[in-house]
């Protein structure tokens, strides 16, 4: 990008250059042009006035002119006003001479004139193309710098891509063998109450250990453009199962204020995306809800050709202002050392990251009497009613 960049400005600061330099020479051929027409309309002027001071008679002070290879009687006060109106011209030169009581006239073009038009062009030449010259470089050592910055930046992030590629990698065993100790625990120890409610407090935080490294892992995969949908035909009635059974153990206090309802649907889509960004609108409105007024329902609807699955809520909302940046990376609004509320950041980053591979749209809208309406749109080709 950046070599087309500087292939582009460079033949634009030629083609910019050229032009100026094209534009002083017809500056020049238009100033010679000038010049000559100036020298026939002054010789037609003295032509006629001569002719019309010949054909005068009574002349005070008669003065014996010679112009154009022919002769004309004038008086002295006529000649002052030829004098005077010739010399006046820039673009001609005025030469008068008296021999044997004839004075002699005669025009040329004033060639100083053309060399100071020859001069100024080249001067003007001279400075448009050092002045390409300099651009040209001084851009050149722009985009080299962007370069150098633009590449350190590149190898940055693909470092920091493959670092956390690498350690969410390594985060995984030990998240998959700790699951296994305390479901092994679990078994052990099933008649204590006690050590089965907090190893069932300790599943649930590594199952939501393992959910955030996986969704870390999907981000950075989305942002190298690694990963494309495995599409095929899924009834959502069974996406909705399954995001009800993981919200059973992951917020089971809450699971009773959660509902679903849609119709038999089937949607052309990768199942696993499409649960991770419904789970993502579900958990945040969870988390974004008071404690003890969660009441979340989600709602398949049909609007002309468009099909969209809302979770609607009634938490403290998301403001106008933000509804573009919550879908960046990381971005979480407020301040985050005052924040209280647990999350990364990724939840609806992801789930706008998943829409656009679905050819699908996210919309905030506001729900009435208070919290938040968050709907997925998808096109009709993409969604069968059974």
């Amino acid at each position: 990008m950046l070599v087309f960049t500087a292939i582009y400005m460079m033949l634009a600061l030629a083609w910019w250059t050229y032009s100026l330099i094209q534009y002083n020479n017809h500056f020049e051929k238009r100033e010679l042009q000038y010049a000559k027409q100036e020298f026939r309309i002054s010789q037609l002027w003295l032509d006629s006035l001569l002719n019309q001071s010949n054909s005068l008679s009574g002349i005070s002070n008669p003065i014996r002119i010679q112009w154009n290879n022919r002769t004309f009687v004038a008086d002295s006060k006529k000649l002052s006003e030829i004098v005077d109106k010739l010399n006046k011209n820039i673009y001609i030169l005025f030469e008068i001479k008296t021999e044997n009581n004839l004075t002699k006239i005669n025009i040329i073009i004033n060639k100083n004139i053309e060399n100071q038009l020859r001069k100024r062009k080249e001067s003007k030449q001279f400075a448009w193309f050092g002045e390409g010259i300099s651009i040209a470089f001084i851009t050149l050592i722009i985009i080299f710098i962007l370069y150098v910055y633009l590449d350190k930046i590149l190898k940055f992030n693909q470092q920091q891509r493959n670092f956390l590629l690498a350690i969410t990698h390594e985060l995984k065993t030990p998240i998959a063998s700790s699951s296994l100790a305390i479901q092994t625990a679990s078994k052990i120890n099933e008649n204590d109450p006690k050590t089965i409610h907090i190893l069932g407090i300790a599943a649930r935080n590594m199952k939501r250990l393992g959910q955030l490294i996986e969704q870390v892992v999907l981000a950075t995969k989305l942002e190298s453009s690694f990963v494309k949908p495995n599409r095929d035909w899924t009834n959502l009635g069974k996406i909705f199962e399954n995001i009800a059974l993981d919200f059973g153990e992951t917020y089971p206090e809450n699971l009773k204020n959660l509902s679903f309802d849609y119709e038999k649907i089937s949607l052309y889509c990768d199942m696993e995306m499409i649960q991770i960004a419904i789970a993502n609108l579900i958990s945040n409105s969870i988390k974004y809800s008071e404690e003890n007024s969660v009441n979340i329902s989600v709602k398949v609807q049909r609007e002309g050709l468009l099909t969209k699955i809302s979770v609607i809520d009634q938490g403290i909302g998301i403001p106008e202002t933000e509804r573009t940046n919550v879908f960046t990376k990381f971005y979480r609004i407020g301040d985050e050392k005052t924040r209280s509320t647990k999350g990364s950041g990724l939840g609806l980053y992801l789930v706008k990251e998943i829409a656009k591979l679905h050819g699908a749209k996210v919309s905030i809208e506001d729900n009435s009497p208070s919290g938040t309406c968050v709907s997925l749109i998808f096109k009709s080709n993409d969604v069968i009613i059974e």
